[in-house]
C-alpha cells in the first residue's frame, strides 16, 4: 500500500543522506501528516507537537532561502497526508539554510514547525529548527536513532563543527553521554539544564585553544542507570543496575559504525574521546577499560566512581582499574573532576562525587598516568605528553549548569590544535 511504500522510502533516504534530498540546486521535501512519522522532537515548543487538525493542508516551506515568507514554496498534496515538493534554490556555499514548514489549523491559521523528517537541525527561540546544511559560520546538529540486538533504540545527536561541509580531512570523535542534555533545553528528555557544548566547543574556536572534531551525543533512556553501571549496587531501594558491558558494547560496535560509515572522522584511537557525567562518567571509564585499544581519551564530570560499593561489595572503577597491571601502557589520556567539598571530611560530608574523584586520581597518579599540565587554563597546555587533568571546583552542584561551566577543559585536553 502507499504508507508501506512511503516507509521504505523514508528508509531509503535515511541511508543516503536523509532529508531533504539534495539534487544540484534543487531541494527535494517531504512530510507525512501522520503521528507516526511526525515524533516528537522538541519538548519547548507546543507548535512542534503533531495534531492533525494542526497539520492542514496547504503546507509550505519557508527558510533563508525565501526570507521566510509561508505560502509560498507549496508542498504539493497526494492525499493521505503525503505532501512533496522540489524547489531551486541558489546561494553562496557556507550559507545555512534553516528551514521550517507552515500548515493551517482549523481557524486557517499558519502553523510553524521543524521538519520532523530532517536529519539536520539546529535548536534555537523558540525550539528546534531544521536546516539544508551547516554552513560557514556555525557548527549543526544530524540526528540518527539507533538500537541494539540487546538495548532499544534511542536519538544520536551528531555535532559537526561550523564549515564541515567545506572540509575533506578526518577529524577527531568525541563521544558523549546524556546526548539529550548536551545541546538544548529544547531536545526530548532533556533536563531542565543544558551543557550547551555546541555554544562551548564554538567559544574555544574562537579562541584558538581547540582544533574542530565531532560529538556524537547518545540520548539516554529509562534504562540509564542499568546501561550506565558495569557493576550492580544498592542505593537503599534494592539491587540495581550493571548492565554496562551491554551497553559498552553498543557504543564500539554500533555507535562508532554508524559514525564512520556517515562521517570523516579519524580512525586513530588517539583522536576518539568518550565524556560523560556523574553515572555517565563512570560508565565512560568503564567503556575504556572494556574497550581499552579503540578510545585514547577518557572523560569523566562529577563521575559516581563509588558505585559498586554504596550498599554492595561489587568492584569499584578505581578497584577495576587498579587491578590491571598494564594500565599504564595502554596509553589512555584521562581527564576529571568535581565539584562540591570534602566537607567533614571523605567519605563523610563530601558531595559531587569529591571524595571518590580523589581517590581515582590518586590511584592514577599512583599507576604513573602522568604528567599533569603545567597550568590547566593556558593554552596551548603544555607539556606536550600530558596524561592525566584535575580539576576541584569549590563547592559546584551536581547540575548540567556546573559542568557547562567547567567542560571547556576536557575539550582543550582533547581536541589540543
Amino acid at each position: 500500500n502507499r504508507l508501506a511504500a512511503v516507509d521504505a522510502f523514508y528508509t531509503l533516504v535515511n541511508a543516503q543522506g536523509g532529508f531533504p534530498i539534495q539534487d544540484g540546486t534543487d531541494l527535494i521535501f517531504f512530510y507525512v501528516a501522520r503521528a507516526q512519522y511526525d515524533v516528537e522532537d522538541d519538548q519547548r515548543d507546543a507548535t512542534e507537537d503533531f495534531d492533525a487538525a494542526r497539520r492542514a493542508a496547504p503546507v509550505s516551506v519557508a527558510g533563508d532561502f525565501n526570507a521566510f515568507v509561508p505560502g509560498q514554496d507549496i508542498l504539493t498534496d497526494e492525499g493521505l497526508g503525503v505532501f512533496h515538493g522540489r524547489f531551486t534554490f541558489t546561494g553562496a556555499p557556507g550559507d545555512r539554510w534553516r528551514y521550517k514548514f507552515v500548515a493551517k489549523d482549523a481557524q486557517n491559521t499558519d502553523v510553524w514547525f521543524s521538519d520532523p523528517a530532517s536529519r539536520r537541525n539546529d535548536y534555537a527561540d523558540p525550539g528546534r529548527i531544521s536546516s539544508v546544511r551547516g554552513g560557514a559560520l556555525q557548527g549543526h546538529i544530524e540526528q540518527h536513532v539507533l538500537g541494539s540486538a540487546t538495548l532499544p533504540a534511542r536519538p544520536i545527536y551528531i555535532y559537526l563543527p561550523p564549515n564541515y561541509e567545506g572540509g575533506t580531512a578526518p577529524l577527531p570523535l568525541l563521544i558523549a553521554h546524556d546526548g539529550n542534555n548536551l545541546f538544548d533545553t529544547a531536545q526530548p528528555r532533556s533536563a531542565p539544564g543544558s551543557w550547551d557544548l555546541d555554544g562551548v566547543i564554538e567559544r574555544e574556536l574562537a579562541l584558538g585553544s581547540i582544533r574542530p572534531f565531532i560529538v556524537a551525543g547518545i540520548a539516554n533512556t529509562n534504562d540509564r542507570l542499568d546501561e550506565y553501571t558495569h557493576v550492580t549496587d544498592d542505593r537503599g531501594t534494592g539491587v540495581i543496575g550493571g548492565n554496562g558491558d551491554a551497553y559498552a558494547d553498543f557504543v564500539v560496535q554500533d555507535v562508532l559504525p554508524l559514525i564512520a560509515n556517515n562521517y570523516r572522522t579519524s580512525t586513530s584511537a588517539s583522536d576518539r574521546g568518550v565524556l560523560g557525567s556523574s553515572l555517565g562518567g563512570l560508565n565512560y571509564y568503564h567503556i575504556a577499560d572494556r574497550h581499552p585499544t579503540q578510545i585514547g581519551f577518557v572523560a569523566g564530570l562529577s563521575s559516581t566512581f563509588s558505585w559498586g560499593s554504596i550498599g554492595l561489595s561489587n568492584p569499584t572503577m578505581q578497584q577495576r582499574l587498579d587491578s590491571d597491571p598494564n594500565l599504564a601502557a595502554r596509553g589512555h589520556v584521562y581527564y576529571l573532576d568535581s565539584g562540591g567539598g570534602p566537607g567533614a571530611g571523605c567519605p563523610a560530608g563530601s558531595s559531587d562525587n569529591y571524595c571518590s574523584t580523589v581517590d581515582m586520581r590518586d590511584m592514577l597518579v599512583r599507576r604513573t598516568i602522568l604528567p599533569f599540565p603545567d597550568n590547566p587554563d593556558v593554552f596551548p597546555l603544555t607539556p606536550a605528553n600530558i596524561r592525566i587533568m584535575h580539576w576541584w571546583e569549590a563547592n559546584a552542584p551536581h547540575n548540567e549548569a556546573a559542568w557547562n561551566a567547567r567542560v571547556h577543559r576536557a575539550l582543550r585536553l582533547f581536541a589540543r590544535p
